[in-house]
């Protein structure tokens, strides 16, 4: 779900760099765009999910592996109502 995340919004030009963490991804949202700045929510939500999952002890239980997906519906939702433009090559 993270990296269908990372994707949406490497499609809008903003590409997570090999060498970012997933918090240092998450500090690098232009978050002065107001578009923007309304999806940070339930990406950060997202992310400590992921990085509780990938990097923890422990699996995502039944609920949380609900709230991450919950998450991922939200920040598109965001994405689309905030219109946030997909970035055009060429």
């Amino acid at each position: 779900l993270y990296a269908r995340m990372c994707r949406m919004l490497a499609n809008r030009g903003l590409e997570r760099k090999p060498s970012q963490t997933p918090f240092e991804y998450l500090e690098a949202f232009p978050i002065a765009e107001h578009s923007v700045r309304a999806a940070i929510q339930p990406a950060e939500e997202l992310t400590m999910l992921f990085v509780r999952s990938r990097y923890g002890r422990d699996s995502l239980s039944p609920e949380l592996a609900v709230a991450a997906h919950e998450a991922l519906l939200h920040f598109q939702q965001l994405l689309r109502h905030k219109n946030i433009q997909k970035k055009h090559n060429g």
